[in-house]
């Protein structure tokens, strides 16, 4: 069988999309024996990360364009013209991003649809096409790029697979798409091997000093951020610890509050490449994701399976997730952050109960797994 998969998304370095193409990417083919793989790349000024390089060897084919993706996005979830063959060539199945639709020629249709961010909270996204003039580049109307998206999945897709029974749901209750079109596949979870000497290592690099409470993920609205600072502050938690916050700036990030005097407790360290978040994670007193809405969430099973005690939101996938294997809090409730923060702050022995529990499940998340599910799904188009 051949299969083209396009892993443009791979380009956005440090997202979930990003982390999900690239342990596709790994896990196929370094499992799968049988089947030749095609993979598409297509993004004007970013360069195909080295790791998917390195992972894409013969008997398999990459292919790069160089277009960037709001084209792609208009000549495929707009228009809806030329056929993905016409850069493939001949496949027998053709598994598409969350972001640009194909239309095919003789090709099984399946894509992934990671969640559907744009229906449950389009508040938290761009609702229209921006110039960004610092970083020389357009920034897509993405709500209305899904919706497009979406309308062609619900039109065409023989199978569409979903990160998350929480997802799977939201495609049955939003969009209408029957349930035997759907299928749920937890992807894998790529981690690292870290050492205590190098997490303080890692601490030291960053000067952080204290004991830190850590979270995680693009700065933008829906990951709640400023609720957590809210709680952080009302809850006196930087008396014994101090917040530290990675990930890269996105839109709304300019608008979080931050009383003078909690300043120096609370670190913005940008976006972090993988090893040194992976040490944070093994260094923290605990992690916490107070996001309002997620398809899957990485950071969850990354803080688990280094060994970290996780508090995070009781909505969407991430209840799915983390019920029974983390402190649950409602994201919407300041208090109940406080709560929550006080608890695992206070508490050591619940902290070491919930990371002994946690790092077996969260290691479980694995590329055997993952590859095995898809490649039995593949099996039945």
């Amino acid at each position: 069988m051949h299969v083209g998969i396009d892993i443009s998304q791979s380009a956005f370095t440090g997202s979930g999309v990003a982390r999900y193409t690239t342990s596709l990417v790994h896990s196929i083919t370094e499992l799968d024996t049988k089947n030749t793989y095609t993979f598409l790349y297509s993004s004007l000024r970013r360069s195909v990360p080295e790791k998917i390089i390195k992972a894409i060897k013969k008997p398999h084919r990459l292919i790069r364009l160089y277009l960037p993706p709001t084209f792609l996005s208009f000549l495929w979830n707009n228009v809806h013209l030329l056929p993905v063959e016409t850069f493939t060539g001949g496949v027998d199945i053709f598994l598409s991003s969350d972001w640009a639709q194909p239309p095919v020629r003789r090709a099984k249709s399946v894509t992934v649809v990671h969640d559907l961010v744009s229906y449950v909270y389009p508040e938290t996204l761009t609702t229209s096409t921006q110039l960004d003039i610092r970083h020389a580049q357009v920034k897509a109307n993405i709500v209305a790029t899904q919706s497009k998206r979406l309308g062609w999945v619900k039109k065409e897709a023989d199978l569409i697979i979903a990160d998350s029974h929480s997802t799977r749901d939201d495609l049955i209750s939003i969009l209408n798409i029957p349930s035997d079109r759907i299928r749920v596949v937890y992807p894998s979870v790529e981690f690292y091997d870290i050492s205590e000497n190098q997490a303080a290592s890692v601490a030291k690099k960053y000067d952080i000093r204290r004991p830190f409470i850590l979270s995680a993920g693009k700065l933008e609205p829906r990951k709640n951020i400023q609720r957590l600072i809210e709680a952080f502050v009302l809850s006196s938690a930087f008396k014994t610890a101090d917040l530290v916050i990675v990930g890269a700036e996105g839109w709304g990030s300019q608008n979080l509050t931050i009383p003078d005097e909690i300043q120096k407790h609370i670190r913005f360290l940008g976006f972090v490449n993988d090893q040194d978040l992976f040490g944070l994670y093994k260094g923290c007193l605990f992690f916490c994701y107070p996001s309002l809405y997620e398809g899957f969430g990485y950071p969850v099973i990354e803080a688990m399976a280094m060994g970290a005690p996780v508090a995070t939101s009781n909505v969407s996938s991430l209840k799915e997730l983390a019920e029974g294997y983390a402190e649950l809090f409602d994201p919407h409730d300041t208090q109940d952050i406080i709560r929550s923060l006080s608890e695992l702050l206070t508490n050591s022995q619940k902290r070491a109960r919930l990371s002994r529990k946690a790092l077996p499940y969260a290691q479980s998340f694995t590329k055997k797994r993952f590859a095995h599910e898809l490649l039995q799904l593949f099996a039945t188009l």
